[in-house]
This record gives structure tokens, sequence and C-alpha cells, in this order.
């Protein structure tokens, strides 16, 4: 997204220099710099597309057998690309076209080098660009959609394309961009590139050099798939005549005689018509075909950012929503069984002592009742106080050492206690917590081993 206010130009590089145009096609050079080192650009402007030359970019076909090319990324390319050249990835940032054929998926892909990549994220008016293509691949797109299928009234024929590859062309004044377009399982629409060059050409060249060039154009293109020409079918007469083609494009009529394309449909052009290469770039730029501004490289809103992480929040949110409804749940259950407990314990409370009307300090109040039942008054008093302490402390080490309890009884105020228990180390525990609980000394009268329990009695 340009800056508010900002100028937005479309830039071309031809490796050589800058050629920029705005929004009402004015074009403007900018200075010449060396390598792909990017230029100043005017005052108050930003790079809304970018278009650079397929020659000083990296440049490689594939073929995965995937069943679908929205699995294809960057990783996998990557992978590929290290396995079948020695270049090191990490230098390069890629982009690619991919089209699904009978055996998998296949495509042509494209490497800007990293050190551009973070000379345009480092720039304000360059960081703003959302489209940065490959001119070959914005010419040969433009041609491929412009003659894939047209009916010339004039001569009642019909241009169909072969169903096999189709070759490609177009020209500027200094040289000519080819490839090879391959149709998908759904025709032409749903095809790929399987390779594109450009290679300099002038009509000054000698006779040898454009021998040369020919035999290079023809090589690469059996190279990319390409089987050559195809047959012509005509209709009977009076009725509309079918040409079956496997070349298009644009070309200058002195070398589409040197490459001898019969079954060619495009324009043939005088050299003088040619124009120069960054204005022929910057007339086709919305055919760019790919983008190098895509994945984590691409140009975001404050929103936009949020977006890969929709579905994740969404889920996070979902998840929230579920959980807080359980605690309430789980917070009106416990609740409700709190209520519960509560009320039953009040009934049996007054149960056991009808003349208590209100339930303050229960273990107070039992206490006070049972030192005010015995015949004897304060000494059955004193007893009953000592036994619930007795069983108070029991409970205690009981709630941390569970054992199974057999009898219990205190006389003339000496408890004793009967049980079993699964070993005698945990039974000396026991007898240990016990004396140390009551306050008095715990003696372990008799044991009895046997069935995997130990039976024993206690005194204190």
């Amino acid at each position: 997204m340009s800056e508010t206010g900002a100028r937005a130009l479309q830039l071309s590089f031809d490796g050589a220099s800058w050629l920029a145009m705005d929004a009402h096609g004015n074009y403007m050079p900018l200075a010449t710099t060396e390598g792909f080192d990017l230029p100043e650009l005017p005052e108050g402007s930003v790079v809304s597309k970018l278009l650079l030359p397929v020659e000083q970019l990296l440049s490689r076909s594939f073929s995965l057998p995937l069943s679908s090319p929205r699995y294809v990324d960057q990783d996998i390319l990557a992978q590929q690309l290290q396995e079948s050249t020695a270049e090191q990835v990490e230098d390069w940032w890629l982009a690619w076209q991919a089209g699904q054929m009978d055996d998998g998926v296949a495509g042509i892909m494209f490497g800007l080098p990293e050190a551009v990549r973070e000379q345009l994220e480092a720039q304000n008016a360059w960081r703003q660009v959302q489209t940065i293509g490959v001119d070959a691949c914005a010419r040969l797109n433009a041609r491929l959609n412009a003659q894939s299928h047209t009916t010339l009234d004039e001569k009642n024929t019909e241009i169909v394309l072969a169903d096999g590859p189709i070759a490609v062309f177009d020209m500027d004044d200094a040289g000519v961009f080819f490839g090879v377009w391959h149709g998908g399982q759904g025709g032409h629409a749903d095809g790929c590139w399987r390779g594109m060059r450009r290679l300099n050409y002038s009509e000054n060249m000698a006779d040898e050099q454009r021998a040369t060039l020919v035999e290079n154009i023809t090589r690469s293109l059996h190279a990319m798939g390409w089987g050559g020409d195809h047959r012509v079918e005509s209709g009977a007469e009076g009725e509309s005549v079918q040409m079956l083609v496997t070349a298009i494009g644009r070309l200058s009529a002195d070398l589409h005689a040197a490459l001898n394309l019969s079954a060619w449909h495009g324009d043939l052009l005088e050299t003088a018509d040619l124009t120069g290469r960054n204005h022929g770039n910057l007339t086709l730029a919305s055919h760019s075909g790919l983008n190098f501004r895509h994945g984590s490289w691409r140009v975001h809103s404050g929103m936009n950012l949020l977006k890969p992480w929709y579905r994740s929040v969404a889920i996070a949110a979902l998840l929230v929503v579920v959980w807080v409804a359980g605690m309430i749940w789980q917070n009106h259950h416990l609740d409700t069984q709190i209520r519960a407990e509560q009320q039953r314990i009040i009934q049996s409370f007054h149960t056991g002592l009808p003349n208590e009307k209100v339930m303050i300090d229960a273990m107070a109040q039992l206490r006070k009742a049972a030192g005010t039942t015995g015949a004897a008054g304060g000494t059955d008093g004193n007893r009953a106080a000592m036994w619930l302490r007795q069983i108070s402390a029991m409970n205690g080490v009981y709630q941390r050492m569970p054992w199974q309890l057999k009898a219990l009884s205190m006389e003339h105020g000496h408890m004793s206690m009967s049980g079993s228990i699964n070993d005698l180390q945990t039974m000396n525990k026991i007898r240990q917590a016990l004396q140390q609980a009551t306050g008095a000394q715990v003696k372990v009268q008799d044991t009895n081993l046997g069935n995997n329990q130990v039976q024993f009695r206690m005194t204190w």
C-alpha cells in the first residue's frame, strides 16, 4: 500500500538501465546503477510494481509428484534446487508458477538474490512495492493471453492451439524472449510454463551469429519439451478453415523466416517497429504472471498481519469459551454439593442434639452435651472429653496413613486399639504418629504376620 499522497511508479530494469512509468503513462529514466543497486527515486514517489531481467535471476523448471499445485511451497522448491544444483538455497528468494499435469505438478521457478530482497526491504519507498515480477513472464504471458484463441474473420480461419506444448515468442529492439507453455489437465487455461529465456538479437548480426542464435533458440525450445511444428487442418470448400498451431507470439519477419515456423500464429514486425526493452516491459506490467512478494515477504496492512492467525485465534477463543463454561458449571455443581452436605450436617446435629436450636460451634456444643450427660457430672464429662480428644487425634493420623480398624476401647483413661496393615514399617510409622498426636507413650502389645497382613494391637 503506497504512502498517502505519494506518486506510485512502475519500474523496469533491463540489467543496465532503469525506466519508470507513472499512473498517467509518462515515462522517466532513472539514474543508471551498477548491478542490482537501486536508483534514487523522484521525491514523493514510491514503487508499486517492479519488473526485473530474466537473465539476472535464477531460473529452473521443476516436476513434482504432487496431487495439486497448492502443495508447492518455498521449502519444497528449495529442497529440489539443493538436490539438483550446487546453488546455496539461502541465497535466493523463490517465486514460481505451477500447473497440474498427468503425472503430477510441473512449472517454472525463479530466484531473486537475497541481497536484493534485503535492499528492497531496507528502503521505505521500495518496501511499498506490491508486485515484483520477471520481465520474461510478463511479456510471454501477454502474448499467450492475446493469441491463445483467435478467429480471423477476413480469412474465415479459426486458430486453435495444439494439445501439445506451445512455443511462445516476444521481441524488443535488442533481444528475443521465448518459452514453452504446456496445457494442463484442464486445458491451456490450467497449464504451466516449462521454461523461458531471452537472447540478444540485432538486425545487423552477421549470418554466422544469426545461425548460432537460431540454433540456440531451437535447442532451448526442444529442451523445454517443444516438439516442433504440427499439421494444418483445412475444412471443405466454403467452410471455415481450422489451423492448428504450435508457435505463437510476436517476432521480426526475418527471425521468423530463419526459425521456419510454419504452424505459426502471431504478429510479424519490422525491426523499426520494435520498442526498447524497458518500454515493452512497462506496457505489459499487469501480466507479470508471478510475484516475489508472497508468503512471509508479502506486503501487509496491520489487519493482514493477523490473517494467518485467524483460525488459531478462533480456535483459542472457542477453547476459552468452553473452559469458562466448564468452570462455571463445575463451580455451580460444587456449590450445590456443598449446600447439600451442609444441610445434612445441620439435620444430623439437630437429630443428635434436639435441645440445641442453633448450630454455632458444633464441636464445642457436642463436648458440652457430652460433659453434662453422665450421672457423675464432671467425672463422666472428663471421660467424654478425653474420648473425643483421642478420636480427634486418631482421625488426624488416619487421614495421612489409613489402616483397617478392628476394635477401639477406653478403660480407666487408657486406649486400646487393634487393627491390620500391609507391613511392619507402616505400622511403626502409625505408632510414632499416634504417639506424637496424643502425647502419650504408644506401645505395640502384640503382632501377628499372616495372609500378607500385619495384625497388631496398640495401647496408650
